[in-house]
């Protein structure tokens, strides 16, 4: 299961106050949420939860599938 930062506050909104669903952010933009964000061992770690998260919800859609 993915952080709840990474499904909402990590990814930026449209005009309606939608998170994306295809872009996220990393590192000194998450600094609302994670202070220590400025630093490459922080990025690092920020981009494999990312990473875990995208995965494990490709996998959850199916293949052929968007997630």
């Amino acid at each position: 299961m993915c952080p709840a930062a990474w499904r909402n506050d990590a990814a930026p909104c449209d005009a309606a106050g939608r998170p994306s669903n295809t872009i996220f952010t990393l590192g000194p933009t998450l600094r609302g949420l994670a202070y220590e964000t400025t630093a490459i061992p922080e990025i690092r770690d920020q981009a494999a939860v990312l990473a875990r998260c995208l995965l494990t919800s490709r996998a959850l859609a199916g293949p052929g599938n968007a997630a």
